[in-house]
């Protein structure tokens, strides 16, 4: 049990440190250091050594799901269909990121839809899209393909007219998400235009509100 903490943290660090790749590796190094501190200091240097094992080994299951990931988006490039997912993120400019489920498995997808700012996190909708994997497409200076799989996006959805199907009820997400639509509208009755826009960013991570000149303002 005393080595319990540092060994589970040493394996979800390399899980972490693959989803989210160089936006937390300082952190994922950090926390691996410190496990073999702890370790080494209870002065069992085996266990030191699984630490950076158990890295290494969350790290590679992680790639492993990711590959698959990348797998899928290869499959479903250029595909139309009509289906249902789930919205995630307030949409900002008529795109948000929303669950579904493709090849059996559940993917992040960036969607693009026609007036669709209503919408809020843990709707259900209904649209016909065309899918788009721009991971495999380079056409400019900024590599956008990398930029989404750096945040665990291998596909992009655009579609026109939607429908919305219901909400997402399930124990741990449909909480999320309602928690996540109550703060939404208790910003909405308490605060107005920038001050609205700040809380959300900072409680829900929404920057949707965030206009250009705030943006410039919080920059200088």
């Amino acid at each position: 049990m005393l080595y319990l903490a540092p060994l589970t943290s040493a394996f979800l660090s390399g899980i972490f440190l693959c989803f989210m790749r160089l936006d937390i590796l300082p952190v994922c190094a950090g926390i691996l250091i410190l496990a073999i501190i702890i370790t080494l200091k209870r002065g069992n240097r085996i266990s030191a050594f699984i630490c950076i094992l158990l890295f290494i080994l969350g790290y590679m299951r992680a790639n492993a799901v990711l590959g698959e990931r990348e797998r899928i988006a290869y499959e479903f490039d250029s595909l139309k269909l009509k289906t249902e997912f789930t919205v995630t993120d307030f949409p900002k400019d008529d795109v948000f990121t929303a669950k579904m489920k493709l090849g059996g498995k559940p993917m992040t997808v960036s969607v693009t839809l026609e007036k669709c700012s209503d919408l809020l996190p843990g709707d259900i909708v209904e649209a016909e899209i065309l899918l788009s994997a721009p991971v495999f497409r380079k056409n400019s200076s900024f590599d956008y393909g990398n930029y989404l799989s750096a945040r665990n996006i291998y596909l992009t959805a655009k579609g026109g007219k939607y429908s919305v199907k219901g909400r997402d009820k399930s124990l741990f997400y449909g909480t999320v998400f309602s928690v996540r639509r109550y703060v939404a509208s208790v910003s909405e009755k308490f605060f107005t235009s920038d001050t609205r826009a700040m809380f959300r960013a900072m409680i829900l991570g929404d920057k949707s509100l965030i206009s250009d000149e705030l943006s410039k303002s919080l920059r200088a």
